[in-house]
């Protein structure tokens, strides 16, 4: 076995063994996700006296039993998790802490809870930030979700700009539970937190690179090329990459040349692991298939996956021919000999396995039938299948009665009780 063949192989059994345990690997992900957004959560430490029995449970050891409930709930209870512990990391400044709380919970209602997949988004590129990958979320998102997903993305840029400058205003007085001193202190919180909205706008600049990033490598992967998925992740990192690099120069930010460039290149390694065990395919066996039927013409490209078993086979997918080309078989086709019924059935296999690949349903006996001869099946044919259960074109056909000579309508549906098939319908005379 080669190597590539070896790489290929071990893939294959990562790939069984996930889609085995795929439920308890995606609950160790979410753990692992809980356990790095409460650790960043808890270095804010600037909770009240009264609520540290609260802020407790979000610290050591008690922090493994959190996250085990935030991988168990559901995406806008998680969230809801989240807002709390920062409601009670923050609350040594009341004021502030309750228009925090509040912001979040208005995300959770008119975002997080209409989008539980997309929202996960916002979690990445905060993640991403923090470990210096952010490069990866915009690349990600258009690679496995819809243009939609700039959304989430402009979000999570938002928060992590925006959030230095909250924690700028707990230096700010608080009134505590002294409500009597509350509207000489909300004033200032407020205009502290309009003031942060609009002192820098380099986040803007950004989360423009992030979405333009999403656009081009939603655009490219959905090209109907070869490797387009491969260009998209290069294109996109790149584009990412060079955008930031002038936003970098024209906003004055702290971000790096080099730390772009090192930093772009190890999102680019990430994706291509990332796309390479979801999807492996075969490009030097593509093809293009054209078929039709009575509603449709189908034109459809195909690429065969990458398969390689232990005794380092390829699993081979038969070309599809084209509906049309089965008439060609007509002249040949000899009802009385089942041997050569049986191979012709066999030749045009692939059309009916193509068919159901594209509408979603078989090739009755009467379509294939037709599709190999070019015409129905006999009426005695029909009859027999029917006595068999069977089911004709359209649920609906005609065979000859033995004992009064007539043509029977025979129903869609037919009941074989034994050997006895009951049908029910009209009689007309010939």
């Amino acid at each position: 076995m080669s190597a590539i063949e070896t790489i290929f192989y071990i893939r294959a059994i990562l790939i069984n063994i996930y889609k085995r345990y795929e439920t308890v690997f995606n609950f160790l992900f979410r753990f692992l996700v809980g356990m790095s957004l409460f650790g960043i959560i808890n270095k804010i430490g600037m909770q009240r006296e009264e609520l540290e029995f609260v802020g407790a449970y979000f610290t050591g050891t008690k922090l493994i039993l959190v996250s085990f409930v935030f991988a168990l709930l559901p995406s806008t209870a998680s969230f809801a998790l989240m807002a709390v512990s920062i409601f009670v990391q923050l609350s040594s400044h009341l004021e502030l802490s309750i228009f925090v709380f509040l912001g979040l919970i208005c995300l959770i209602l008119f975002y997080i809870r209409m989008a539980p997949k997309e929202c996960w988004l916002i979690v990445f590129t905060v993640l991403g930030f923090y470990y210096n990958v952010p490069y990866i979320a915009p690349v990600f998102a258009g690679m496995y979700f819809s243009l939609t997903a700039a959304i989430p993305i402009i979000i999570g840029v938002f928060l992590w700009d925006y959030a230095p400058r909250v924690m700028d205003l707990m230096a700010l007085e608080s009134a505590g539970l002294d409500f009597m001193k509350l509207p000489s202190t909300v004033g200032p919180v407020i205009e502290g937190l309009l003031n942060g909205l609009t002192a820098n706008y380099s986040w803007v600049f950004v989360a423009f690179v992030f979405s333009m990033t999403i656009l081009i490598v939603y655009v490219v992967s959905h090209l109907s090329m070869d490797y387009a998925k491969i260009y998209a992740i290069l294109f996109g990192s790149l584009l990412c990459m060079i955008g930031l690099f002038l936003v970098s120069t024209i906003a004055d930010l702290s971000m790096g040349g080099a730390s772009i460039f090192i930093y772009s290149a190890l999102s680019v390694a990430l994706m291509f692991i990332i796309h390479f065990f979801d999807l492996a395919l075969d490009y030097k066996r593509a093809q293009r298939v054209e078929f039709s039927d009575d509603d449709n013409y189908y034109y459809v490209k195909v690429i065969p996956k990458l398969i390689v078993t232990e005794a380092r086979q390829r699993k081979r997918v038969k070309p599809a021919k084209n509906i049309k080309n089965a008439e060609y078989f007509s002249d040949e086709y000899d009802y009385g000999d089942k041997g050569e019924r049986s191979a012709e059935r066999k030749r045009v296999s692939s059309d009916t396995e193509t068919r159901r690949a594209v509408t979603g349903r078989r090739m009755s006996d009467t379509e294939t039938r037709r599709a190999v001869t070019g015409r129905r099946m006999p009426d005695t044919e029909t009859r027999s299948h029917y006595a068999r259960g069977g089911r004709g074109e359209a649920g609906v056909d005609y065979a000859d009665d033995d004992i009064s000579g007539t043509r029977v309508r025979v129903s869609e549906r037919t009941r074989d009780a034994g050997r006895e098939t009951s049908r029910r319908g009209t009689y007309d005379d010939e």
